[in-house]
């Protein structure tokens, strides 16, 4: 059953494409449903009045008004629009161009010196019988497109949309319409107090005050609720947290200038970020800037054997520097990142150093056989409970040590010194917080 949908879908798929590449095939439906409108219209005239029209001027009359209603239709092109994607605008040109043609035929009537109660009334049933027909084919159409457009052979994740604004909206009807989507649009949650109650595009909006959520959750089988915008995102975090809470996926959309209308294109919404949350923009790393400054430039980096040194080095590589200075005092993980350099950078023009930054004739004689342009400094004790119970080498090392490179780098002239701090330093409450925050001051 499910295989067959799937060839009934294509096959329907198919015929709309074909409806789009020729547009003369909705001409002469319209045209059909036109002269079906009339031939009911005569009908009703035939059975519920006494006076009539010949039977053979019926043969002249229909010719004459598909004439006008082809000749209105080509001018206000109401055959043009696509179908599945009608709106007000299309429904008032079909109503116009109807209007024009059925009063183009009460004239011609007129003209013929037919009663003209008959031909009034005539003209009205045929106005109405031609319209509800054509908008009766056109909401089919709407609506056997999305029926169609559903099937798939995969189920589709239930998902809500965040507020209601014009986004949120053509993001609803773009997902729902989509036959490439992975998500079914079950309704909207916003925090509008007089949404409540309401439905949009025939879908629920729930107002968002955590009252009734878990049980519509459960109940529709929510899986997803996907936000518009980064900032909405930022501004719901506690609501956010609470769904991650409950397992649902929390996703952003793509700008929708973006998104393309193809039914190649597939919309690339992305689960959220840790950035996304921040309560600022994102601050972006110059990357161009960073390249002026090392290209070409010897650097020497402290504590290079350790997580954020070895990186810093990873990073550096691709900037072309002339050399990197790798400084640190333990043995085997400076030994482990000379091996990964010998690896995967063989290119990569770099120096190896043992030392202790506490060691200042050590220093000294860095500085002046290699001069660097750049220091990065990430030597340090990091672990919060080892400079609780030996707190005087937190001082030898993150203090009297940063002073010894500091002083060495303004003696060397170094163009740029970068150190490495953590965010202990901020308002510090134990002993490797506030060296390192000694250690900024100084710097």
């Amino acid at each position: 059953m499910k295989n067959f949908s799937l060839l009934f879908r294509d096959f329907a798929v198919k015929l709309m494409k074909q409806s789009l590449n020729n547009r003369g095939i909705v001409f002469f439906i319209d045209l059909f449903i036109c002269l079906l409108g009339f031939l009911i219209a005569v009908l009703v005239q035939v059975s519920t009045t006494v006076q009539t029209i010949s039977f053979r001027q019926y043969l002249y009359w229909p010719l004459l008004f598909i004439g006008y209603c082809a000749v209105l239709s080509f001018i206000f092109r109401s055959y043009r629009s696509l179908i599945r994607h009608s709106n007000f605008r299309d429904v008032w040109r079909i109503f116009v161009s109807l209007t024009l043609a059925c009063l183009a035929l009460l004239v011609t009537m007129l003209l013929a010196k037919l009663p003209k109660g008959l031909v009034g009334f005539f003209n009205l049933n045929v106005f109405l019988f031609c319209f509800s027909l054509i908008l009766s084919f056109r909401l089919a159409i709407v609506f056997a497109y999305n029926r169609l457009k559903s099937i798939s052979g995969t189920k589709r994740l239930k998902t809500l949309i965040y507020e209601i604004g014009s986004h949120s909206l053509a993001l609803a009807n773009w997902v729902n319409r989509s036959s490439h989507s992975q998500h079914v649009i079950v309704g909207f949650i916003t925090r509008e107090t007089n949404a409540r109650k309401t439905r949009i595009q025939d879908l629920p909006v729930l107002y968002l005050n955590g009252e009734n959520l878990d049980w519509f959750f459960s109940k529709q089988e929510v899986t997803t609720i996907l936000f518009p915008s980064y900032k909405s995102v930022r501004n719901e975090k506690e609501f956010i947290t609470k769904c991650i809470d409950m397992g649902i996926s929390i996703l952003v959309s793509p700008p929708l200038e973006g998104i393309e209308t193809t039914d190649t294109t597939r919309i690339q919404m992305k689960p959220i970020q840790l950035e996304d949350l921040l309560g600022r923009e994102e601050v972006k790393i110059d990357m161009d800037r960073i390249a002026g400054h090392s290209t070409d430039k010897t650097i020497l980096i402290t504590g290079a054997a350790g997580s954020i040194g070895s990186e810093l080095f990873r990073q550096l590589t691709s900037f072309n520097p002339t050399l990197l200075v790798l400084f640190d005092m333990a043995e085997t993980p400076l030994h482990n990142l000379q091996l990964e350099i010998k690896k995967n950078y063989p290119t990569i023009r770099s120096k190896v150093i043992i030392g202790d930054i506490r060691n200042q004739f050590r220093l000294e004689y860095v500085f002046q056989k290699y001069h660097p342009n750049i220091v990065y400094h990430a030597a340090a004790y990091k672990h919060v409970p080892l400079m609780e119970e030996n707190p005087c080498e937190a001082v030898l090392v993150n203090i009297l040590g940063t002073k010894t490179l500091c002083d060495m780098s303004v003696k060397y002239g170094v163009e740029c010194f970068v150190m490495i701090s953590t965010d202990k330093a901020v308002k510090p409450t134990n002993v490797m917080g506030a060296s390192k925050r000694v250690a900024e001051i100084y710097v």
